[in-house]
């Protein structure tokens, strides 16, 4: 479960990063979209570290 999260949490961060590099390069005249493998990457890792480090819950609310 936690292999799979770390996955989601891994593909959701690449799609975040390139988000933000988006509305960076669209509020900016700068372009930062050369950088955009690199920095989604950062992010998926990120967001993989935080999913894989998520407390199962043990005791389920009824």
């Amino acid at each position: 479960m936690k292999i799979t999260l770390a996955f989601i949490g891994y593909i959701v961060g690449i799609f975040i990063g390139i988000i933000i590099l988006a509305m960076i390069t669209a509020a900016s005249n700068q372009d930062f979209t050369k950088n955009s493998f690199v920095f989604g990457n950062i992010c998926g890792i990120i967001c993989a570290i935080i999913g894989y480090s998520l407390p199962k819950n043990k005791n389920p609310s009824k």
